[in-house]
């Protein structure tokens, strides 16, 4: 498994956000309607698109995002969420499983703090939440 722990700088990212039954369920309802490819395009070539999780409520739906990395002015009709200065555990891959497991117990044990993020796939999750499930 690859991974690191990474300080970031504080960042922005413009997307689409929403609520759904399921976790990051925003980026099946943006390929239906076209919206994944109109956010590639905004993002720019060299862009990557990242999924944010904000968590989980009580009946289960997801608070998530998908977006890309902001560089200067939001476009219009994009939801911005800026991100403060922190340390990010950042896991390289893309099949979800125990990888992800095993490297999130590590990463809590390094005990990365407080307000940190984890990054996985492009998804951005908030250690001190615990909104991973």
């Amino acid at each position: 498994m690859e991974y690191e722990i990474v300080c970031r700088d504080a960042f922005a990212v413009a997307g689409v956000r929403g609520v759904t039954p399921e976790a990051g369920g925003v980026w099946p309802q943006l390929k239906a309607d076209g919206g994944l490819k109109a956010l590639r395009h905004l993002a720019g070539p060299d862009s990557p698109l990242l999924g944010l999780c904000f968590g989980f409520d009580a009946k289960g739906k997801n608070d998530n995002m998908v977006g890309f990395p902001l560089r200067s002015a939001a476009p219009d009709g994009c939801e911005v969420f800026r991100y403060p200065a922190c340390r990010c555990f950042l896991l390289r891959g893309r099949a979800p499983g125990p990888a992800w497991g095993n490297g999130r117990r590590q990463v809590l044990a390094a005990k990365i703090g407080p307000g940190g993020a984890c990054v996985r796939r492009g998804k951005v999750f908030e250690k001190a939440r615990d909104v991973v499930r």
